[in-house]
């Protein structure tokens, strides 16, 4: 039994044969009788039919995702509008985590077909990047973030100022510790 009180609907999910005195009895209660499939937390519970229709949608919503990334790092007269790191982090942040949930909560049999299209899609975008301009594509992979797929290499001229003056902070404070007459 599915309650969603806030939009005030109750629906009760009825895959197998039963009486249909009781199906009656769940009407006059209400609520409306689910035959095909329902989701409850993101998983999906039904019949093969409704189980496949619905990962289909998810892994349609994905792929224009992907289409979307695609499309926005293509410059336009004002330049690129999305940079291969800020591709790259979408793609690992949310391309790539958006179907992991489906996986966890579904059966292989129904995801993996719809998982190898995604991966697919994602080896494409990529081969896209690499074949446009390989060496600003590898420059941006190698600035992210390791948890964001990348190498995690930092541009030493970026933080040249920064290191220093963090370095200066920390002296002037160990020296203040050590001497307060120096603060």
């Amino acid at each position: 039994v599915d309650t969603n009180y806030k939009l005030g609907t109750k629906r009760v999910f009825i895959p197998h044969r039963i009486p249909e005195t009781i199906i009656e009895e769940f009407k006059n209660l209400g609520f409306e009788i689910i035959r095909d499939g329902i989701t409850i937390m993101g998983a999906y519970i039904g019949t093969p039919d409704y189980m496949n229709q619905m990962l289909e949608k998810e892994t349609n919503d994905i792929l224009k995702l992907i289409r979307d990334i695609k499309s926005l790092t293509i410059p336009d007269e004002n330049g690129c509008q999305l940079t291969y790191a800020k591709a790259m982090l979408l793609i690992s942040k949310s391309v790539n985590g958006e179907f992991i949930y489906s996986l966890r909560t579904n059966p292989p049999e129904y995801t993996k077909p719809r998982a190898e299209v995604i991966d697919r899609a994602i080896v494409d975008l990529i081969n896209f990047f690499l074949e446009r301009d390989p060496r600003k594509f590898l420059e941006a992979q190698n600035k992210l973030f390791g948890k964001c797929g990348g190498m995690g290499f930092k541009s030493m001229k970026h933080i040249a100022d920064a290191a220093y003056i963090v370095s200066i902070c920390l002296i002037g404070h160990t020296a203040t510790l050590s001497d307060p007459s120096l603060g």
